[in-house]
């Protein structure tokens, strides 16, 4: 396989935070990333002087989605339209990972025998229905595109996942239903599958345990921060605990 070098764009999407500007040097920092797109909202984002860094500027979603799904789904893929590399990789500017830590994930996912066949995220969860964990992404440019090229979601409830999906749940069926006739049913009858209530959710379950790897990558444990959290470091074992969280070695 050829070389990341010079041939990964980083997308990094979503608000303007006072960590941002940290985010983006870690990044930049990473001698394997040759563009940084900063997805983001007018009047928001401030002038980014740096060779390695374009600028989309967004305008804001009538639904913002709960958990401002939309806006993550708007931002994610018009940053992605503008990568012109082989890879993609899809971060978000709230959470704080050292040089090292990208480094290690760069070296897992370069020297991985499926990288052009799978799309690369944090943790997969075996405890919820076609759950990934969605703070980034990293594979070819046209999987991750495809992955945020899903419709808005036009719920507008109250966050309560017996009625609406979760997040992560809603742009992962819309993105394997391109591949699997059964997600795509699923999909079409959520209500009976992919609530945390639903009837037929444990058929939904074994499904997703069973063609999630298919399709997904789980990266291994890194070290980073999520100010906006209050969090020093994620809590690993507790999502392994409570959702079946889990990682590559």
């Amino acid at each position: 396989m050829d070389r990341i070098q010079d041939n990964l764009t980083v997308v990094m999407q979503g608000k303007f935070y006072a960590e941002t500007p940290q985010v983006l040097a870690e990044f930049i920092k990473c001698g394997r990333v040759s563009k940084i797109i900063y997805s983001g909202w007018i009047n928001d984002v401030p002038p980014l002087n740096h060779e390695k860094i374009i600028v989309a500027y967004n305008e804001d979603v009538p639904n913002p989605g709960i958990g401002n799904r939309n806006r993550q789904i708007k931002t994610s893929y018009n940053g992605l339209k503008l990568v012109q590399t082989k890879y993609a990789w899809k971060v978000r500017s709230d959470q704080l990972y050292p040089v090292e830590s990208l480094d290690k994930y760069l070296d897992f996912f370069e020297n991985h025998k499926d990288r052009d066949n799978k799309i690369f995220t944090p943790g997969l969860y075996t405890k919820e229905v076609f759950h990934i964990r969605d703070h980034m992404q990293i594979a070819k440019t046209s999987m991750v595109k495809r992955l945020w090229s899903c419709d808005y979601d036009k719920y507008e409830g109250p966050t309560d996942y017996n009625a609406c999906l979760r997040a992560e749940t809603y742009i992962v069926v819309n993105y394997l239903d391109f591949y699997s006739t059964a997600v795509m049913d699923m999909r079409l009858r959520w209500r009976e599958y992919l609530l945390d209530c639903s009837p037929k959710r444990d058929v939904a379950l074994a499904k997703s345990n069973e063609i999630m790897p298919k399709y997904f990558v789980p990266l291994p444990r890194v070290d980073f921060s999520w100010p906006k959290q209050f969090m020093s470091s994620y809590h690993y074992d507790y999502c392994a605990q409570v959702h079946g969280e889990y990682q590559s070695a």
